[in-house]
């Protein structure tokens, strides 16, 4: 007996519905990623799951791989050593040092141990302090710098000059990579600063195209110290990151300032022609590079912010939904290449789209990298620089070739199966919706999966996921992935968590949807 649907689950005009009494004859797929061509290779609802021990063979190989290409990066000469940690689900999938940390010492860096300038990966902190006080209430992302520091302003020979805390912290203020003709910013203040970009033409219009800008990173952390902050917190950048950042996740090998004993632990950075490199401290634009860790430590905080991002909760002052805002690209470069985030640097590569962080200091270099679809975190850092630069970018892309899918599969091979519910028979029929066409929506019950599926006329077929406690007989459907491109999800709705929601008549028996 066909019931009456009461809610539209498809959009207006959307027709073809299955024979009545014959479910679609694909469903070995359901609720599983794909990347079938053709197809929106998304990650829909994977849950937290934990890898045996031992690994499975594929990730076993893939770190293997990435291992060896990691090693190839290595010369004797200008890059001697590094550190790798590779996380999942808070924990650890594998770290490790190669090469040497020290020249004259001969030993490899350890993982939890050796300090490396982690150099731009320090624009992570800054940002994150930012929304941590913007969750706080103690400013917005949209104020103009000049609500906190009086008489900001900057030459703007574009347009409006309202210079705002997001644009410093999304590389869109126009501000250059550093001030033009300051090489040592030891002695440099907030206020020759200001006084400076007061008469210094912007390099693009504001919220244009951006421009890495170490400038408007360090103004951030500036005007976040000496003027945003709580007043008896103000004044020292390195104070207030280890306070609502460092201390809450007991990052215990990060930290802004170099007394003796930090460097005695660090790994020597080497120039170009194997002498060591100068421990340069950047002074007034230290918020924009100066921090050292551990690949371990970098690692713990990757894993606290995916955590936080899922709401599964974390130490730090901040909620879900301000992460996941600050983990949000605002702009794609023309070729599609990269996408700019606050301040990431985030690349989509199969379906999956890696928020990373490059850092570079004169010896060091430093990448980060975060999927938070796959619970995954990894970070390198080299007591070296690439020659050129861009080596370094392509050898981050490389070790995500090489993680990424096998690690994938391997997630989505041990998802759980969607919970049916406690009484998924009431709901297997058919059901026509009225509003529009007389189209029928087909629930069975899947004997293989043992999964409740659903099927939408015209757009494919999925699964309903029951979701405990609602008031009300509620699931979440989540469609096949294989069926569509990810432009026609955006359109027509989002592939995960359409609410499905069941009512009973008189008898008990369920009447509609």
């Amino acid at each position: 007996m066909l019931r009456q649907l009461c809610v539209v689950l498809v959009a207006a005009g959307v027709a073809g519905a299955a024979p009545l009494g014959m479910p679609p004859t694909r469903t070995a797929a359901v609720g599983r990623p794909s990347a079938a061509a053709g197809s929106c290779p998304i990650y829909p609802f994977l849950q937290p799951v934990t890898f045996p021990n031992p690994l499975p063979a594929g990730v076993t190989a893939a770190l293997s791989v990435a291992n060896a290409t990691l090693h190839a990066a290595l010369d004797p000469v200008a890059i001697p050593g590094f550190a790798f940690a590779a996380w999942h689900e808070g924990s650890v999938l594998t770290s490790y040092g190669a090469g040497v940390a020290n020249k004259s010492r001969g030993t490899p860096p350890d993982p939890d141990g050796s300090l490396f300038r982690v150099a731009s990966n320090t624009k992570i902190f800054t940002t994150l302090l930012l929304f941590i006080f913007v969750d706080a209430g103690y400013c917005n992302l949209d104020d103009p710098v000049a609500k906190y520091v009086p008489g900001f302003t900057v030459f703007n020979q574009f347009d409006t000059n309202v210079v705002t805390l997001r644009m410093l912290a999304s590389h869109s203020a126009g501000l250059p990579d550093s001030l033009p003709g300051v090489d040592d910013w030891t002695n440099v203040t907030s206020q020759q600063v200001w006084d400076e970009l007061a008469q210094m033409p912007l390099q693009a219009p504001l919220s244009g195209l951006p421009n890495y800008s170490n400038l408007g990173i360090a103004v951030l952390g500036h005007v976040l110290a000496e003027y945003v902050a709580p007043a008896a917190e103000r004044g020292d950048v390195g104070a207030l990151l280890a306070k609502y950042i460092w201390q809450p996740l007991g990052l215990q090998n990060t930290g802004y300032y170099y007394p003796p004993q930090v460097v005695a632990r660090m790994a020597t950075g080497y120039n170009a022609d194997g002498s060591p490199a100068a421990l340069d401290y950047l002074g007034w634009e230290a918020p924009a590079g100066v921090t050292y860790s551990t690949v371990m430590d970098l690692g713990r905080f990757h894993q606290a912010i995916l955590s936080t991002a899922r709401g599964k909760g974390s130490p730090l002052a901040i909620s879900a939904a301000r992460v996941r805002e600050w983990m949000q690209p605002t702009y794609q470069l023309g070729d599609g290449s990269l996408l700019v985030g606050l301040p990431w640097e985030i690349i989509t590569t199969g379906g999956l789209t890696v928020r990373t962080k490059s850092g570079t200091l004169t010896g060091y270099a430093t990448k980060s990298a975060l999927v938070p679809e796959l619970g995954l975190s990894f970070a390198f850092t080299f007591n070296g620089n690439f020659q050129p630069w861009a080596a370094g970018d392509a050898l981050l892309r490389a070790v995500l070739s090489q993680l990424l899918p096998p690690l994938a599969q391997a997630i989505v091979g041990l998802q759980p199966p969607r919970s049916p519910g406690p009484n998924p028979n009431d709901f297997v029929g058919s059901y026509v919706q009225t509003q529009f066409t007389a189209n029928v929506i087909k629930i069975w019950l899947d004997a293989a999966s043992g999964q409740l599926l659903l099927a939408l006329p015209g757009m494919g077929d999925g699964v309903l996921e029951w979701v405990p406690g609602a008031p009300k007989e509620s699931y979440q459907f989540s469609m096949d992935p294989t069926t569509s491109t990810c432009e026609t999800y955006f359109f027509e709705d989002t592939p995960v968590g359409w609410p499905v929601v069941f009512t009973r008549g008189g008898n008990g028996k369920v009447a509609t949807l």
